[in-house]
């Protein structure tokens, strides 16, 4: 039985997620940042490195 099933079904057995904190809130914005700044760094990365080869 798939987990989404177990979960639809049997709801009211599972304790419920916490309501997001101003903490969590506040670190959701620096996070974000942090993560478009590897993912471009990876892109670059991928860019350059073929022209490293030649």
């Amino acid at each position: 039985m798939p987990l989404a099933d177990i979960l639809r079904t049997n709801a009211q057995a599972h304790r419920t997620l916490p309501v997001d904190r101003q903490l969590a809130r506040a670190i959701t914005v620096p996070a974000r940042s942090v993560q478009d700044a590897i993912v471009l760094r990876q892109a670059s990365t991928r860019c350059v490195a073929p022209a490293r080869q030649l």
